[in-house]
Protein backbone atom coordinates (compact mmCIF):
# COMPACT_ATOMS: atom_id res chain seq x y z
CA UNK A 1 0.00 0.00 0.00
CA UNK A 2 1.06 3.57 -0.70
CA UNK A 3 -0.25 6.69 1.03
CA UNK A 4 -0.76 10.17 -0.48
CA UNK A 5 -1.94 12.95 1.86
CA UNK A 6 -3.20 16.41 0.84
CA UNK A 7 -3.60 19.02 3.58
CA UNK A 8 -6.08 21.89 3.21
CA UNK A 9 -6.34 24.79 5.67
CA UNK A 10 -7.93 27.45 3.45
CA UNK A 11 -11.30 27.24 5.20
CA UNK A 12 -12.23 27.57 8.84
CA UNK A 13 -12.71 23.79 8.73
CA UNK A 14 -9.34 22.14 7.90
CA UNK A 15 -9.46 19.05 5.70
CA UNK A 16 -7.12 16.23 4.84
CA UNK A 17 -7.55 14.37 1.56
CA UNK A 18 -6.21 10.84 1.22
CA UNK A 19 -5.39 8.77 -1.84
CA UNK A 20 -4.50 5.19 -0.92
CA UNK A 21 -3.06 2.94 -3.63
CA UNK A 22 -2.83 -0.78 -2.91
CA UNK A 23 -1.97 -4.05 -4.64
CA UNK A 24 -4.32 -6.86 -3.71
CA UNK A 25 -4.04 -10.61 -4.29
CA UNK A 26 -7.44 -12.24 -3.78
CA UNK A 27 -9.76 -15.02 -4.91
CA UNK A 28 -12.90 -13.28 -3.63
CA UNK A 29 -15.15 -10.75 -5.33
CA UNK A 30 -15.41 -8.54 -2.24
CA UNK A 31 -12.77 -6.71 -0.25
CA UNK A 32 -13.17 -5.10 3.19
CA UNK A 33 -11.40 -1.82 3.90
CA UNK A 34 -11.47 -0.38 7.41
CA UNK A 35 -12.46 3.27 7.80
CA UNK A 36 -14.36 2.80 11.06
CA UNK A 37 -12.10 5.21 12.99
CA UNK A 38 -12.24 7.97 10.35
CA UNK A 39 -14.83 10.72 9.82
CA UNK A 40 -14.80 10.77 6.03
CA UNK A 41 -16.72 12.01 3.01
CA UNK A 42 -16.34 12.00 -0.81
CA UNK A 43 -15.27 8.35 -0.93
CA UNK A 44 -14.28 7.18 -4.42
CA UNK A 45 -12.87 3.72 -5.16
CA UNK A 46 -11.32 2.82 -8.51
CA UNK A 47 -9.92 -0.35 -10.01
CA UNK A 48 -6.71 0.81 -11.66
CA UNK A 49 -6.48 -2.39 -13.72
CA UNK A 50 -9.85 -1.68 -15.34
CA UNK A 51 -9.77 2.12 -15.07
CA UNK A 52 -13.28 2.32 -13.64
CA UNK A 53 -15.04 3.11 -10.37
CA UNK A 54 -16.22 0.31 -8.10
CA UNK A 55 -19.32 0.11 -5.95
CA UNK A 56 -19.19 -0.27 -2.17
CA UNK A 57 -21.46 -0.72 0.84
CA UNK A 58 -21.12 -0.47 4.60
CA UNK A 59 -20.49 -3.81 6.31
CA UNK A 60 -19.80 -4.22 10.06
CA UNK A 61 -18.33 -0.70 10.32
CA UNK A 62 -16.11 -1.43 7.31
CA UNK A 63 -16.32 -0.53 3.64
CA UNK A 64 -17.16 -3.58 1.53
CA UNK A 65 -15.86 -3.06 -1.99
CA UNK A 66 -17.45 -4.98 -4.86
CA UNK A 67 -14.60 -5.99 -7.18
CA UNK A 68 -16.85 -7.51 -9.85
CA UNK A 69 -15.93 -10.59 -11.84
CA UNK A 70 -12.37 -11.67 -11.05
CA UNK A 71 -11.80 -12.95 -14.58
CA UNK A 72 -11.43 -9.32 -15.66
CA UNK A 73 -8.28 -8.98 -13.56
CA UNK A 74 -4.81 -10.46 -14.24
CA UNK A 75 -4.16 -13.91 -12.79
CA UNK A 76 -1.36 -14.50 -10.30
CA UNK A 77 1.00 -17.12 -11.68
CA UNK A 78 3.82 -16.85 -9.17
CA UNK A 79 4.91 -15.00 -6.06
CA UNK A 80 6.53 -11.75 -7.17
CA UNK A 81 9.18 -10.01 -5.13
CA UNK A 82 8.51 -6.35 -4.49
CA UNK A 83 11.11 -3.71 -5.34
CA UNK A 84 12.02 -3.12 -1.71
CA UNK A 85 12.94 -6.81 -1.31
CA UNK A 86 15.61 -6.62 -4.02
CA UNK A 87 17.87 -4.67 -1.69
CA UNK A 88 16.97 -6.58 1.45
CA UNK A 89 19.06 -9.60 2.38
CA UNK A 90 16.62 -10.77 5.05
CA UNK A 91 13.32 -10.60 3.15
CA UNK A 92 13.24 -13.62 0.82
CA UNK A 93 10.72 -15.71 -1.11
CA UNK A 94 10.06 -17.91 1.90
CA UNK A 95 8.82 -14.91 3.88
CA UNK A 96 6.56 -13.73 1.04
CA UNK A 97 5.02 -17.16 0.67
CA UNK A 98 3.54 -16.72 4.16
CA UNK A 99 1.34 -14.05 2.59
CA UNK A 100 0.38 -16.00 -0.54
CA UNK A 101 1.36 -19.67 -0.09
CA UNK A 102 -0.69 -20.93 -3.07
CA UNK A 103 -1.27 -18.35 -5.84
CA UNK A 104 -3.53 -20.61 -7.92
CA UNK A 105 -6.97 -19.04 -8.37
CA UNK A 106 -5.82 -15.63 -7.15
CA UNK A 107 -5.99 -12.40 -9.14
CA UNK A 108 -3.89 -9.25 -8.95
CA UNK A 109 -6.06 -6.20 -8.30
CA UNK A 110 -4.87 -2.61 -8.05
CA UNK A 111 -7.17 -0.31 -6.10
CA UNK A 112 -7.17 3.44 -5.55
CA UNK A 113 -9.20 4.65 -2.56
CA UNK A 114 -9.77 8.40 -2.25
CA UNK A 115 -11.62 10.16 0.56
CA UNK A 116 -11.63 13.31 2.65
CA UNK A 117 -11.19 13.31 6.41
CA UNK A 118 -13.21 16.30 7.65
CA UNK A 119 -11.93 15.97 11.21
CA UNK A 120 -8.17 15.69 10.72
CA UNK A 121 -5.82 15.56 13.66
CA UNK A 122 -4.29 19.02 13.29
CA UNK A 123 -2.82 20.83 16.27
CA UNK A 124 -2.39 24.49 15.34
CA UNK A 125 -0.35 27.24 16.94
CA UNK A 126 -2.42 30.07 15.52
CA UNK A 127 -3.12 33.56 16.76
CA UNK A 128 -6.79 34.13 15.93
CA UNK A 129 -6.26 37.76 14.92
CA UNK A 130 -3.01 37.47 12.97
CA UNK A 131 -3.55 33.99 11.45
CA UNK A 132 -0.07 32.51 11.70
CA UNK A 133 -0.92 28.97 10.58
CA UNK A 134 1.88 26.64 11.67
CA UNK A 135 0.41 23.24 12.50
CA UNK A 136 1.30 19.65 13.37
CA UNK A 137 -0.45 16.76 11.63
CA UNK A 138 -0.89 13.18 12.85
CA UNK A 139 -2.46 10.67 10.44
CA UNK A 140 -3.66 7.19 11.41
CA UNK A 141 -3.91 4.62 8.61
CA UNK A 142 -4.53 0.91 8.71
CA UNK A 143 -2.68 -1.53 6.47
CA UNK A 144 0.82 -2.69 5.55
CA UNK A 145 2.27 0.34 3.78
CA UNK A 146 5.42 0.37 1.70
CA UNK A 147 8.32 2.47 2.97
CA UNK A 148 7.37 5.48 0.83
CA UNK A 149 4.83 8.08 1.99
CA UNK A 150 3.73 11.19 0.09
CA UNK A 151 2.68 14.41 1.83
CA UNK A 152 1.20 17.40 -0.03
CA UNK A 153 0.96 20.66 1.91
CA UNK A 154 -0.46 24.09 0.97
CA UNK A 155 1.58 26.54 -1.08
CA UNK A 156 3.45 29.01 1.09
CA UNK A 157 4.20 26.32 3.69
CA UNK A 158 7.10 23.92 4.14
CA UNK A 159 7.68 20.69 6.00
CA UNK A 160 9.88 20.95 9.08
CA UNK A 161 12.37 18.14 8.43
CA UNK A 162 13.45 18.19 12.07
CA UNK A 163 9.98 17.15 13.23
CA UNK A 164 9.20 13.88 11.43
CA UNK A 165 8.04 10.65 13.00
CA UNK A 166 6.53 7.41 11.66
CA UNK A 167 5.23 4.65 13.94
CA UNK A 168 4.03 1.23 12.75
CA UNK A 169 2.11 -1.09 15.06
CA UNK A 170 0.99 -4.66 14.41
CA UNK A 171 -1.28 -7.11 16.19
CA UNK A 172 -2.79 -10.50 15.45
CA UNK A 173 -5.67 -10.30 12.99
CA UNK A 174 -8.26 -11.29 15.57
CA UNK A 175 -7.55 -8.19 17.71
CA UNK A 176 -9.85 -5.17 17.68
CA UNK A 177 -8.55 -2.49 15.30
CA UNK A 178 -9.32 0.27 17.85
CA UNK A 179 -6.72 -1.19 20.19
CA UNK A 180 -4.11 -0.97 17.45
CA UNK A 181 -4.76 2.74 17.14
CA UNK A 182 -4.44 3.17 20.91
CA UNK A 183 -1.01 1.52 20.84
CA UNK A 184 0.37 3.96 18.28
CA UNK A 185 1.59 5.99 21.23
CA UNK A 186 4.13 3.25 21.91
CA UNK A 187 6.41 2.44 24.77
CA UNK A 188 10.03 1.87 23.84
CA UNK A 189 9.97 -1.69 25.12
CA UNK A 190 6.95 -2.60 22.99
CA UNK A 191 8.51 -4.94 20.41
CA UNK A 192 5.28 -4.97 18.39
CA UNK A 193 5.82 -1.35 17.42
CA UNK A 194 8.35 -0.09 14.89
CA UNK A 195 9.10 3.58 15.58
CA UNK A 196 11.12 5.77 13.21
CA UNK A 197 12.66 9.14 14.00
CA UNK A 198 13.77 11.89 11.58
CA UNK A 199 17.25 10.33 11.27
CA UNK A 200 15.69 7.17 9.80
CA UNK A 201 13.54 9.02 7.25
CA UNK A 202 14.66 10.63 4.00
CA UNK A 203 12.56 13.72 3.18
CA UNK A 204 12.67 14.85 -0.47
CA UNK A 205 10.73 17.79 -1.93
CA UNK A 206 9.27 17.72 -5.43
CA UNK A 207 10.82 20.32 -7.73
CA UNK A 208 7.50 21.56 -9.17
CA UNK A 209 4.87 20.92 -6.50
CA UNK A 210 4.73 21.47 -2.76
CA UNK A 211 4.92 17.71 -2.23
CA UNK A 212 7.30 15.78 0.01
CA UNK A 213 8.24 12.12 -0.23
CA UNK A 214 9.13 10.42 3.05
CA UNK A 215 11.24 7.30 2.54
CA UNK A 216 12.08 4.91 5.35
CA UNK A 217 15.81 4.15 5.32
CA UNK A 218 15.74 1.24 7.79
CA UNK A 219 15.55 -2.01 5.77
CA UNK A 220 14.10 -3.88 8.77
CA UNK A 221 10.84 -2.02 8.10
CA UNK A 222 10.22 -4.12 4.97
CA UNK A 223 10.48 -7.30 7.02
CA UNK A 224 8.29 -5.97 9.81
CA UNK A 225 5.24 -5.34 7.57
CA UNK A 226 5.28 -8.59 5.57
CA UNK A 227 3.88 -11.16 7.97
CA UNK A 228 0.40 -12.10 6.75
CA UNK A 229 -0.68 -13.22 10.23
CA UNK A 230 -0.81 -9.61 11.46
CA UNK A 231 -2.78 -6.48 10.72
CA UNK A 232 -0.98 -3.17 10.76
CA UNK A 233 -1.57 0.48 11.57
CA UNK A 234 0.70 3.42 10.85
CA UNK A 235 0.90 6.90 12.38
CA UNK A 236 2.58 9.67 10.38
CA UNK A 237 3.46 12.80 12.34
CA UNK A 238 4.97 15.94 10.83
CA UNK A 239 5.11 19.67 11.46
CA UNK A 240 4.33 22.31 8.83
CA UNK A 241 5.51 25.91 9.06
CA UNK A 242 5.41 29.00 6.90
CA UNK A 243 8.00 29.20 4.13
CA UNK A 244 10.29 32.13 4.85
CA UNK A 245 10.52 32.98 1.12
CA UNK A 246 6.90 34.17 1.15
CA UNK A 247 7.62 36.61 3.95
CA UNK A 248 9.08 38.88 1.23
CA UNK A 249 5.49 39.53 0.08
CA UNK A 250 4.54 40.48 3.65
CA UNK A 251 7.48 42.87 3.77
CA UNK A 252 6.30 44.51 0.51
CA UNK A 253 2.82 45.00 1.99
CA UNK A 254 4.32 46.63 5.09
CA UNK A 255 6.57 48.86 2.95
CA UNK A 256 3.67 50.06 0.77
CA UNK A 257 1.52 50.72 3.84
CA UNK A 258 4.31 52.68 5.53
CA UNK A 259 4.93 54.72 2.37
CA UNK A 260 1.22 55.58 1.95
CA UNK A 261 0.78 56.37 5.64
CA UNK A 262 3.79 58.72 5.75
CA UNK A 263 2.72 60.50 2.57
CA UNK A 264 -0.77 61.01 3.98
CA UNK A 265 0.47 62.11 7.41
CA UNK A 266 3.02 64.69 6.23
CA UNK A 267 1.66 65.75 2.82
CA UNK A 268 -2.05 64.99 3.33
CA UNK A 269 -2.13 63.18 -0.03
CA UNK A 270 -0.87 60.03 -1.69
CA UNK A 271 1.29 60.24 -4.81
CA UNK A 272 0.59 58.36 -8.04
CA UNK A 273 3.68 56.23 -7.45
CA UNK A 274 2.32 55.14 -4.06
CA UNK A 275 -1.05 54.33 -5.62
CA UNK A 276 0.56 52.23 -8.36
CA UNK A 277 2.63 50.39 -5.75
CA UNK A 278 -0.53 49.70 -3.70
CA UNK A 279 -2.45 48.33 -6.70
CA UNK A 280 0.50 46.19 -7.80
CA UNK A 281 1.10 44.58 -4.41
CA UNK A 282 -2.64 43.99 -3.92
CA UNK A 283 -2.87 42.27 -7.33
CA UNK A 284 0.16 40.09 -6.52
CA UNK A 285 -1.09 39.17 -3.05
CA UNK A 286 -4.68 38.45 -4.13
CA UNK A 287 -3.55 36.35 -7.12
CA UNK A 288 -1.33 34.14 -4.97
CA UNK A 289 -4.08 33.91 -2.35
CA UNK A 290 -6.63 32.77 -4.96
CA UNK A 291 -4.17 30.07 -6.08
CA UNK A 292 -4.18 28.62 -2.57
CA UNK A 293 -1.03 30.20 -1.11
CA UNK A 294 -1.08 30.47 2.69
CA UNK A 295 0.48 33.68 4.00
CA UNK A 296 1.54 34.32 7.56
CA UNK A 297 -0.50 37.02 9.31
CA UNK A 298 -3.00 36.97 6.45
CA UNK A 299 -5.69 39.04 8.18
CA UNK A 300 -3.17 41.67 9.19
CA UNK A 301 -1.91 41.97 5.60
CA UNK A 302 -5.42 42.42 4.18
CA UNK A 303 -6.12 44.97 6.92
CA UNK A 304 -3.04 47.03 6.07
CA UNK A 305 -3.89 47.03 2.36
CA UNK A 306 -7.46 48.09 3.19
CA UNK A 307 -6.25 50.96 5.37
CA UNK A 308 -3.88 52.08 2.57
CA UNK A 309 -6.80 52.18 0.14
CA UNK A 310 -8.92 54.12 2.66
CA UNK A 311 -6.15 56.70 3.14
CA UNK A 312 -6.04 57.21 -0.62
CA UNK A 313 -9.79 57.89 -0.73
CA UNK A 314 -9.59 60.31 2.21
CA UNK A 315 -6.72 62.23 0.59
CA UNK A 316 -8.99 63.43 -2.26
Amino acid sequence: MWSHEYDSILRNQPLKHFRIVLDLYTNEEYFLYNLSNTRFTDLIIKARNLNKELGFTSYNNNIQISLGELKNYPKVNKVEKCKSCLKCEVCDVELEQKILPNPEGYHHIKLEISYTNYEPNFSKKSLALLRCRDYTSVSFLEGAFEKEFHVNIPNGMELDKKNLEISISREKKDKDSKKIKEELEPKEENVKTFKLSKDQIDCNKDALQNRYTLIVKDEKYSVFIKDGNYKYAVAIKYKVKHNWKYFSVNILVLFVFAMNFLNFWYKNNISEASLIALISIFALYFTLYREGTIFAYNRLMFGLMGISGLLFLISF
